[in-house]
């Protein structure tokens, strides 16, 4: 009996199964009489039945016998249950099934979700930075120029796009990018900045670009490339393009030497008022124009710009004397301690300059079209308190010819950048508290006649050969400071040499023989130094020479052979040698002198 019950078993489920297999609720086309408690109950109780819902099957085969009442009824209960299951089901679901069937399968569905999400998501914030991007001018298919210069004073690169601006503050932004030009080499991308052109009314991005282009400051001087930062931590070029574009304001009823040559009118703003100066009565900006523009000479902006530099780097603020230095729409001719002359300069205009900024003719260039200009041509400030450090813009000033701070505290090095000022007659920073090494690029100073730097101690290191170069020097001043080493045999070229005073220094090793071609010589002070061995007798050509000091040395010599000769009272001489000082003093003194005017005890500090 047990056999045949589940034989019984088997056979009811494989008839149910039958019933519908493509409209099972289950999705897999079968339909379990065990599902059903008490069908499964049941037919376990019936014994001799063969498949359910079909004739019984005999020994013979027949297939003759009769059915179960019981059987039936509940396969036709069954039946009907699956039909009413599958008539509620949506017809979606019941031909696709494409619904999750178990946890797992949901959890992958929430996951591809999170995918789809965060794709969306990267894709709207890249698109987002692209317009950005797009809308500062940073679009790398922009054509490359690369200026030349000297890499290592930060030469700048220049792509050929344009910055935005800032409409809330009214203010251009200005930001240096990193990305390398093509044509660099990967060592000099690290330390070549690039710029972006500005756009020809953007002021303060057309200063930084030229000042920058043509190597009057360094990109590193800008930090802050917007306006309204804090004072007291900006640089002082960024005090200099603020106060440029901020504040040099001019009313509108003042005319400059432009307005006069077209015979524009008077800006009807004033107040009908006839005095050019007068200040309108409403103080809005519209009531005012900037005292520059990208229509200004490119060279009368960058000498405003340095003029402005010059005064707060070397704090301006605190100066004993700074009349009408930096008041808005005052011209810079009219500081106090600087003069101006009406110069040829070549014609292009600030907005010119940015379009081609490694064609800006020399200063100098005969062949380019020129107006006139009031240009410095010298800044005398002497004992005035003032205090920083000389900055490199000062060689925006091509102009120049005497740069007179002497007996201030100016600090710092002096900038190699004064090489640039070849029309340079006079540098006068003697008195100061200046550190560092002489400039070798003061030997481009052709022009130059003066050169004092004494009583600065903090300058140290040799004196460089170069300024042997200087074939027009007649007074060089390099005593009381902390130079050492030999002499340069060079300096016996500077034959226009009138007055050198080294005394004071850390100067050794034996005098140059050159020095016998400094025939226009009339004082050399030697005094306080290091040197050793004889005095030239090659000396005995200095005809003119007037006073010689060479006391507090190591020197030996005899100096009664050549040298009393020159002495103006000498009896058997006629030379113009008024003063004449050594170490011939003592029982054996290490220089013999019978005709200098004072002798000194041999000592060495």
């Amino acid at each position: 009996m047990a056999s045949s019950g589940n034989r019984q078993t088997a056979g009811t489920s494989s008839h149910i199964s039958a019933l519908d297999a493509n409209q099972s609720p289950r999705g897999r086309g079968y339909y379990y009489a065990d599902d059903d408690s008490v069908v499964s109950s049941n037919v376990s109780e019936i014994d001799g039945v063969g498949d359910i819902g079909s004739t019984s099957n005999d020994d013979d085969g027949n297939g003759s016998g009769s059915r179960d009442p019981e059987v039936v009824t509940l396969t036709r209960a069954v039946e009907t249950d699956v039909e009413n299951s599958n008539a509620n089901e949506p017809p979606n679901e019941r031909q696709s099934g494409i619904l999750p069937r178990s946890r797992r399968e949901w959890c992958f569905v929430f996951l591809a979700i999170l995918l789809i999400l965060a794709v969306a998501l990267g894709t709207g914030l890249g698109l987002g930075l692209s317009f950005l991007n797009k809308g500062s001018g940073t679009s790398s298919g922009e054509e490359d120029r690369t200026v030349e210069g000297d890499q290592s004073a930060g030469s700048p690169m220049i792509k050929n796009t344009q910055p935005t601006q800032t409409p809330s503050a009214g203010w251009p932004t200005f930001s240096p990018s990193s990305t390398p030009n093509d044509n660099t080499s990967p060592s000099a991308t690290s330390s070549s900045p690039v710029m972006e052109i500005p756009p020809p009314n953007d002021l303060a991005s057309a200063i930084e670009y030229h000042v920058i282009a043509q190597e009057i400051s360094n990109i590193a001087s800008f930090p802050e490339m917007s306006g309204g930062g804090d004072p007291t931590t900006m640089s002082a070029q960024e005090k200099a393009r603020d106060f440029l574009v901020l504040r040099d304001y001019l009313p509108l009823t003042v005319m400059d030497e432009e307005d006069e040559e077209d015979d524009v009118p008077y800006n009807p703003n004033g107040g009908g008022n006839d005095d050019p100066l007068a200040i309108p009565n409403n103080d809005s900006k519209q009531q005012q124009r900037p005292y520059l523009t990208t229509a200004t000479s490119a060279y009368r902006v960058a000498q405003r710009f340095a003029t402005a530099v010059l005064y707060y780097a070397t704090d301006g603020d605190n100066w004993e004397t700074s009349q009408l230095w930096l008041e808005p729409g005052v011209h810079e001719c009219d500081f106090i301690g600087v003069t101006c002359e009406e110069i040829a300069v070549p014609a292009v205009t600030l907005e010119e300059a940015l379009e081609s900024p490694d064609e800006l003719p020399h200063h100098d260039d005969p062949e380019f079209d020129s107006t006139m200009e009031q240009m410095i041509v010298a800044i005398d400030l002497p004992e005035n308190n003032i205090g920083g450090s000389l900055p490199q813009e000062i060689m925006a000033l091509p102009y120049l010819r005497r740069l007179a701070l002497w007996s201030n505290a100016v600090g710092g090095s002096l900038p190699t950048q004064l090489g640039r000022l070849t029309r340079l007659t006079g540098l006068h920073m003697d008195d100061n508290m200046l550190t560092g090494n002489i400039p070798r690029q003061i030997g481009q100073m052709s022009e130059l006649t003066d050169l004092y730097l004494q009583f600065n101690k903090g300058i140290a290191g040799r004196i460089p050969a170069e300024l042997g170069n200087l074939a027009k020097l007649e007074r060089l001043r390099l005593s009381n400071m902390s130079l050492r080493g030999p002499v340069p045999t060079a300096l016996g070229k500077l034959a226009n040499l009138v007055d050198l005073s080294l005394q004071d220094n850390r100067l050794g090793r034996s005098l140059p023989a050159e020095f016998e071609n400094l025939v226009n010589l009339e004082s050399m002070l030697l005094n306080r130094n290091l040197f050793t061995g004889d005095i030239p007798v090659s000396w005995k050509n200095l005809g003119k020479l007037k006073r010689l000091e060479i006391q507090n040395n190591e020197l030996k010599s005899d100096m009664d052979e050549w040298v009393c000769p020159l002495r103006k009272n000498a009896p058997e001489g006629s030379g113009l040698l008024e003063v004449m000082k050594a170490d011939c003093k003592g029982d054996e003194p290490r220089v013999t002198c019978s005709c200098c005017t004072e002798c000194f005890s041999y000592f060495v500090s």
